[in-house]
């Protein structure tokens, strides 16, 4: 749950991260230079802040980022040092993070389809052999997508991205399943098919599921020197158009399954309406964004250059703000909103668990009856799919603010 909260609240701020070293680094403008470190387990030497050596302390080999030392060099691109593994700059940090966020989404929406498809497709006896495919598809998708979220290396895995195709594929084939289904009774798509047969939107699931996971490997795998890209396409503005696309189609279940409720609760118009916002501020970002509009951290006027001085013991003035031109403050709150937004539908998706838990508890025989009760109450699994996307979404937000070209 603690990485949760992180993934969810806690987005890394690149600039910060330059001025501070990094986690795990030494900050240069507190003593300048560190010292060399010729293999794993070996002693640094850390210049003081008035410039004398001091003791020497052993830094055991860690997965964090390492200290940078680009204003040292004299070049442009900052030097990493050799920490035992691979190195992990402010640029392969932000992709990194993104590509968590995005393992954490897919992997509540294969949480999500495991649970349904089990409920679902037991209530059905299984008379499709076909119908245990997407609980084994949805348990690999989950395993694979969890060991990502902890996976902080800027390299794609290739049986989680294996994995995340086989997924998308297999919602895809799942789609035409369901959709056979509806056609093939009485009255084809009327009302009462669309109430009781296969639910249509149910794959669509595990199809986003594996996009959001072949997503993840692909903006992993981005060089430091170039911009993170999906099919071609910006990865940021990319993203951010997927997952409001989701949203909405979510959200167009959930409305068919309230609906069939008839609304009885006045909860139920929560899932139906929060969504749709969310989704559109998702998408106008990604419409102001192919525009040319850029994030306040990218125009260039939210910071000013830091600036070096020669000496024994170097160090770097930290970087102090500027005004914002006004434009820049407006697309800097527009970004603040979505993200608050999304956070809520994160915190929503959660909730509607505990909503469906009750509207299972109000069945005859509530929970003492569960094995029945389950089957004919609203389905507990389906609420953290609105989870997954804002996850989704809040990595694609952190792309277009850490990237100047995502």
């Amino acid at each position: 749950m603690s990485a949760f909260a992180r993934l969810l609240w806690g987005r890394r701020d690149s600039r910060a991260t330059r001025r501070a070293g990094g986690p795990g680094g030494v900050m240069a403008g507190d003593g300048g230079r560190d010292g060399d470190k010729t293999g794993e387990g070996r002693s640094y030497r850390v210049m003081a802040g008035d410039g004398r050596p001091s003791t020497t302390s052993r830094r055991p080999q860690s997965r964090g980022w390492p200290a940078f030392a680009g204003h040292d060099t004299g070049e442009g691109a900052p030097a990493l040092r050799n920490t035992g593994e691979r190195a992990l700059a402010p640029h392969s940090a932000a992709t990194v993070h993104a590509a968590q966020r995005l393992n954490q989404g897919s992997a509540l929406l294969a949480l999500s389809v495991l649970l349904d498809s089990a409920v679902e497709h037991y209530r059905g006896s299984f008379r499709n052999p076909a119908m245990i495919t997407p609980l084994v598809v949805s348990s690999l998708t989950l395993a694979l997508s969890a060991h990502g979220t902890r996976d902080r290396t800027p390299i794609a895995h290739r049986a989680r991205q294996a994995v995340a195709v086989t997924a998308a594929g297999t919602g895809l084939i799942g789609t035409g399943f369901h959709v056979w289904n509806v056609a093939k009774r009485p009255g084809r798509f009327a009302w009462q098919n669309l109430f009781y047969g296969a639910p249509l939107g149910a794959p669509f699931a595990i199809l986003l599921s594996g996009l959001l996971g072949t997503a993840a490997e692909r903006v992993r795998d981005t060089p430091p020197t170039h911009s993170p890209r999906l099919l071609g396409f910006r990865a940021g503005r990319f993203l951010a158009v997927l997952s409001g696309l989701g949203l909405i189609g979510t959200t167009g279940e959930a409305g068919l399954l309230h609906f069939r409720g008839a609304y009885h609760n006045p909860a139920m118009f929560i899932p139906v309406t929060l969504p749709p916002i969310g989704a559109a501020l998702l998408l106008g970002t990604a419409a102001s964004e192919s525009r040319g509009l850029v994030p306040p951290s990218r125009a260039g006027g939210g910071e000013r250059p830091a600036t070096s001085r020669t000496g024994r013991g170097r160090s770097r003035t930290p970087p102090h703000p500027l005004p914002l031109p006004q434009g820049e403050r407006g697309r800097s709150s527009v970004h603040g909103i979505t993200r608050w937004w999304l956070r809520g539908l994160a915190v929503m998706g959660l909730a509607g668990v505990g909503f469906h838990a009750w509207g299972v508890q109000r069945n005859m025989g509530g929970w003492r009856n569960w094995t029945q009760t389950i089957l004919n109450g609203p389905p507990l699994p389906a609420p953290p799919s609105f989870t997954g996307l804002a996850l989704a979404g809040l990595a694609a937000l952190g792309l277009l603010e850490d990237h100047p070209d995502a």
